[in-house]
């Protein structure tokens, strides 16, 4: 299992660390992205020869909210999918930033191919209220914040009934971190989602 940064996020690094110079005025406003998608399939090509066989592409940054730019990001996913899914592995795609998959899962859902889109227990309870039903081509994870293994304050939300509900309710692929579990992490918790996850 690896991890790289996604197009968008990678491409955002790019931008603000690399200025291109005078002579290169005339090329691509992309061209951190094209950077980026190159970069990653490259990366990923590597950690697939190694023997990985599950990838996450983990974007930070995603703003899909403009015209036409969810249809961009897929078009720069899917060379890096199809590589991936060539070495026989498997594409996870991670969204950190919880408004942007609240608002966009059900389009991004819809848009990319061949890969698992995790989510977080509350966006997909959200989507699944709104719409009644997970569809499109990609597979479904579930993604759980941090705070989830911190021990639960009285009067706050029961996230392991609602993740018991969405694992019952949707069968993920995948249940993972958003990020890493902190040392600080509740273990009691720590096992009973774990129990969760296995169902």
């Amino acid at each position: 299992m690896a991890s790289v940064s996604g197009p968008f996020s990678l491409a955002e690094q790019l931008a603000t660390m690399l200025v291109p110079s005078p002579r290169n005025a005339g090329e691509s406003p992309n061209w951190p992205l094209e950077v980026a998608t190159a970069a990653i399939t490259e990366v990923c090509k590597a950690f697939a020869e190694a023997g990985a066989n599950l990838l996450f592409l983990r974007e930070n940054t995603l703003r899909v909210d403009q015209a036409g730019v969810l249809e961009k990001w897929v078009a720069r996913l899917t060379p890096i999918f199809n590589i991936i899914r060539f070495y026989e592995a498997l594409p996870v795609l991670q969204i950190a930033d919880e408004n942007v998959i609240k608002a966009n899962v059900a389009a991004i859902l819809r848009s990319v191919q061949g890969c698992v889109v995790c989510a977080s227990p509350d966006a997909l309870a959200t989507f699944v209220s709104q719409e009644g039903r997970i569809s499109g081509s990609a597979a479904l994870g579930i993604s759980l914040p941090s705070s989830v293994f911190q021990e639960e304050q009285p009067g706050g939300t029961d996230t392991s009934a609602i993740l018991n509900r969405l694992i019952s309710d949707l069968r993920p692929a995948l249940v993972t971190t958003a990020e890493d579990v902190p040392a600080t992490a509740d273990l009691k918790r720590l096992a009973v989602f774990s129990a969760l996850a296995r169902g």
